[in-house]
């Protein structure tokens, strides 16, 4: 894994899945994953990933991490 973040903001909801399926999120819930991370960031405006708690702890880690 790389020590670049990548920035989520400015990433269409395709792109968001992509980089879910890029840190380990399986395919078959990265679209779902992403329209939750839509949500949280663009609609409710938060960008911590600890108060995102309808995504699991170790995808928030994840999240944090990358």
């Amino acid at each position: 894994m790389s020590n670049t973040k990548t920035h989520l903001l400015g990433l269409d909801r395709k792109a968001l899945a992509k980089t879910l399926v890029d840190i380990g999120v399986p395919e078959k819930q990265a679209s779902m994953r992403s329209k939750q991370l839509w949500n949280w960031l663009y609609v409710r405006g938060e960008s911590d990933f600890g108060q995102m708690l309808n995504l699991s702890k170790d995808l928030r880690t994840k999240l944090s991490e990358s």
